[in-house]
């Protein structure tokens, strides 16, 4: 019986022993090396396609009618691989386009990312791994929108790849109004009643703090208030609002179901801070 040379035999041990300390390991700990390892996927995610078209080529064939068939079924399958990636650069295109309407200030920058992973092994946190990191220009606390939607905001990066918390997440707060079905434009969003948009851990986000006697209904758009603090323009938009409850208590209890499907997504855009 032929035995396996020493190092091939003990490498399963340590792959068990990694994975092991990985899940032994608090979140907090562990965040950036299971970035660094997220960051794998890029690649295989973009040639996993390409090199199975590419095995087909090394077929063996009986004939040359069989030959010329794997020939097509190569160049059809290269055809298909190139509109995908053409799709994938127009969403990107479209998502870029639609957030620049928003972002008046010439000093935002708009970065293209796809989404590596878009749901989190952690089932009490709401986010997504995208392909882009600090070698890219990318830090913590960055915006991530799709077109004029807000996603998220980034909380972890490594080179290669970063972890953005989505507005569903508990951990989630940004300052948010309510704007009534018949909106006038004329009335500068400044004069509205302002709240702080919170993530419920769920798939809705919360519109909290806002005044008993606000003017709230049933299917009001939910968007940002400009904070020039940390650099959130006035506009995003969040979602609708689903339900708007008035107890006893001061504030009323408003819940708040996002426009977009952070889960649907395979591309967003990062607001980056262009250098002085």
């Amino acid at each position: 019986m032929m035995l396996r040379p020493r190092s091939l035999r003990g490498a399963p041990v340590i792959l068990a022993g990694v994975s092991l300390a990985m899940m032994l390991l608090p979140s907090a700990a562990s965040q950036k090396p299971r970035l660094l390892l997220l960051a794998g996927l890029i690649p295989l995610r973009a040639t996993s396609t390409g090199a199975a078209q590419f095995a087909g080529r090394f077929i063996p064939s009986a004939s040359a009618s069989d030959t010329e068939k794997v020939k097509l079924e190569h160049l059809q399958g290269r055809v298909q691989e190139l509109s995908a990636r053409v799709m994938d650069l127009q969403g990107q295109l479209e998502t870029v386009a639609g957030a620049r309407g928003i972002l008046t200030d010439p000093k935002l920058i708009l970065l293209p990312a796809d989404v590596v992973v878009n749901a989190d092994s952690n089932a009490w946190r709401r986010s997504m791994v995208l392909s882009r990191g600090s070698s890219h220009g990318v830090s913590r606390g960055m915006l991530v929108l799709w077109q004029r939607h807000l996603i998220g905001r980034i909380i972890e990066v490594s080179p290669w790849t970063c972890r953005v918390l989505l507005v569903t997440d508990s951990g989630f707060r940004i300052g948010g109004l309510a704007l009534p079905k018949a909106y006038d434009e004329s009335v500068p969003l400044a004069n509205r009643d302002k709240g702080v948009i919170e993530g419920t851990g769920d798939r809705t986000a919360a519109l909290k703090w806002i005044q008993g006697d606000a003017l709230l209904e049933t299917g009001a758009t939910v968007v940002t208030i400009a904070d020039p603090a940390t650099g959130v323009p006035r506009g995003l938009l969040i979602g609708k609002v689903t339900s708007v409850s008035r107890g006893s208590g001061l504030y009323p209890k408003v819940e708040v179901l996002p426009f977009v499907n952070a889960k649907s997504l395979d591309s967003v855009a990062i607001v980056l801070k262009a250098d002085k």
